[in-house]
């Protein structure tokens, strides 16, 4: 694909690179006449609220992001979104209720308000699962995503598009801690969207408008792809009821409990500038849908229309149960003029999909098949000859994990539109890595390098973060083999997060509306939690991979069975249940929590002065609510 790329897209590559490094750079440098520590971890307390909630934005969105969204909208519609849409209300709550208390404790980290609000226990456990999961979630996951889409666009080979990127992400987040971190995200955030923009405009025209995208969806019976909410019977997964009552469960702790995420609070200027921040955040994400999502399921669309050249595609039409009770998944091959007519075939698991016959290609006419059969990939991100496609020579089969890299290839011209392409997804990459490292680098320093050493000098404290930071990037490098061997990334960090975060959420929750709630009993459920949830995650993905298995027969089939957003419900409700319990049996002592870092009355969140007029954060939150159900009104 070298060829399609000109001097002018290689010039914007270039100079992004070189003016993101130099921007980074800069800004920490700036900040050197502060306080050493303050300003590297908490940039000074110098943030405002466009700069935070643009931060809060490139550090949710990464790459990872980028690609599976675009996946999922290739694979199964708009469901996915809802992912985005209903993060509307975790950063409302964060606005609302937690940044005052955040603020008011006058904290660096999230460990450090547990400490606060319960005990040194529940800080040193929070400190370690928030520097595992930033490490494996926002350094591992989105370098193990990202290469295949840069190497799928430029070909750049795997390790030198890892290693430079996280080697020019390193150079000016280690130099500049948090406000390099910020002031460069918040340049990555309006690269991405204008990028995500530019290829949701190519699409849409394209396929011919949203009249001609519906009809072509209607004539194959998916205009329930346009849906957000869905009954089980169409997709038991991600059904309406398991998404509303679990994904909260999830958004809290991303949004409310993640240090990645919210130390770009804990650096704002004030508590205002901290409450709105998250309300633009919330903002924004209305639009990942629109220009991540929806462009995948118009990819999807023009490929099955047969307006492009050289691409095909094996879809999945139904999904149905067989006389002797295995599942029957009905697939129909179509795509450009190699095809010579659209056919449907019946596949059942284990099988091999003899497709020699159904292709006009060879080797000086090569044709790309996005095959959406589950199989690995080789190291180059292919699938692999024994997989369970069979093709005749000149067909390339790939998985719907390239359709971002395919729209890049087949939709954009090559006049600086494929550099600013190759940019946006530099700009997420490396805005994720950044966030990661530095929050991973201030939980070193304040949650675990001081408790062992607490009078260790300010200058001392930043070279600690600095070598934490590094150490952070070289084990997620590591990590990226073993996570290239996961078929579908982004539903992967779903399902483990959804085992991990209940206890998490559940013991934020009842220590900021429930004053009763005691240090004894947070820790133990912060304990129990997480061996529950270990527990859990490993029996059910054990016998999902062998459940021809004797060893794994005993498995109730409600764990397996049960939607694992559901199950994240279940487990926060047990995990809320048991502290409400241990509260009562091993009650608050006198000692603890001096500061009162809880709610008496639901209400007290809304009494802090706002700015006047339209910048009230209450009129806001509500205005950002009330877009947020007009636009389900719209796609349900």
């Amino acid at each position: 694909m070298f060829d399609k790329i000109g001097v002018i897209d290689f010039s914007v590559i270039i100079v992004y690179l070189v003016g993101i490094v130099a921007v980074g750079c800069y800004a920490g440098l700036k900040k050197r006449r502060e306080g050493a520590a303050n300003r590297y971890f908490l940039a000074s307390h110098s943030l405002r609220w466009p700069s935070i909630g643009l931060a809060l934005f490139t550090t949710n969105i990464s790459c990872l992001h980028l690609i599976s969204l675009a996946q999922s909208g290739y694979d199964t519609g708009l469901v996915m979104g809802n992912f985005e849409w209903l993060a509307v209300l975790p950063l409302v709550l964060l606005s609302l209720v937690f940044v005052p208390f955040y603020m008011r404790a006058k904290v660096a980290t999230l460990p450090d308000f547990l400490e606060k609000r319960y005990c040194r226990a529940c800080r040193d456990w929070l400190a370690v699962l928030s520097i595992i999961a930033a490490i494996l979630f926002h350094i591992a996951f989105p370098l193990s995503a990202g290469w295949i889409a840069l190497h799928g666009i430029f070909g750049i080979d795997k390790w030198t598009c890892i290693l430079i990127l996280c080697g020019l992400t390193a150079v000016y987040t280690v130099v500049g801690g948090l406000a390099a971190v910020v002031w460069t995200e918040s340049i990555q955030a309006l690269v991405l969207i204008a990028g995500a923009i530019l290829i949701s405009v190519v699409a849409y025209n394209k396929v011919g408008g949203w009249d001609a995208m519906t009809l072509a969806l209607d004539q194959t019976q998916q205009m329930g792809q346009l849906s957000m909410l869905r009954s089980p019977d169409v997709d038991k997964e991600f059904c309406w009821y398991a998404i509303l009552l679990g994904y909260p469960v999830i958004g809290i702790w991303y949004f409310c409990a993640d240090q990645t995420i919210v130390q770009r609070v804990l650096g704002a200027k004030d508590e205002n500038h901290a409450r709105i921040g998250p309300l633009f955040c919330a903002v924004i994400k209305i639009l990942p849908v629109f220009i991540f999502v929806l462009p995948g399921l118009m990819f999807y669309v023009i490929v099955g229309t047969g307006k492009l050249d050289n691409l095909a595609q094996v879809a999945v039409k139904t999904v149905e149960e067989g006389k002797s009770g295995e599942t029957v998944t009905t697939l129909i091959v179509r795509g450009d003029a190699s095809v010579p007519e659209p056919r449907e075939f019946p596949f059942r698991k284990g099988e091999v999909l003899d497709l020699t016959g159904q292709f006009k290609a060879s080797k000086d006419h090569p044709v790309k098949v996005v095959c959406n059969l589950p199989t690995k990939l080789n190291s180059d991100g292919r699938v692999p000859a024994d997989g369970m496609v069979k093709l005749p020579e000149g067909v390339i089969a790939v998985t719907s994990k390239e359709s971002y890299g395919l729209m890049i290839e087949k939709l954009l011209p090559s006049n600086g539109c494929f550099g600013l392409m190759a940019a946006a997804l530099m700009a997420s990459l490396m805005g994720n890595l950044a966030s990661a490292a530095n929050s991973i680098s201030t939980l070193f320093a304040y949650d675990l390098w001081q408790r062992f050493w607490p009078k260790t000098p300010e200058h001392r404290m930043v070279i600690i973060g600095r070598t934490a930071a590094f150490t952070s990037f070289a084990l997620g490098i590591a990590l990226v083999p073993l996570l290239d061997l996961y078929e579908n990334i982004f539903a992967s960090i779903q399902l483990v997060i959804s085992y991990v975060c209940p206890p998490i959420t559940g013991v934020f929750l009842m220590g900021v509306f429930w004053p009763r709630s005691s240090a004894r009993s947070a820790k133990l459920t912060m304990w129990a939690g997480s061996a529950m949830g270990a527990i859990l995650f490993t029996i059910t993905t054990f016998h999902k991979w062998k459940p021809e298995s004797g060893v794994w027969h005993w498995v109730p089939g409600f764990l397996y069975e049960t939607p694992f957003m559901l199950m994240a419900f279940y487990m926060l409700a047990a995990c809320m249940l048991f502290q409400l319990v241990l509260s009562f049996c091993l009650p608050k002592r006198p000692e603890e929590d001096p500061q009162q870092l809880y709610l008496a009355n639901p209400l007290n969140a809304l009494k802090s002065a706002g700015w006047p007029g339209l910048g009230d954060y209450r009129l806001l939150a509500a205005c950002v609510v009330a877009m947020m159900l007009g636009l389900y009104w719209v796609f349900r």
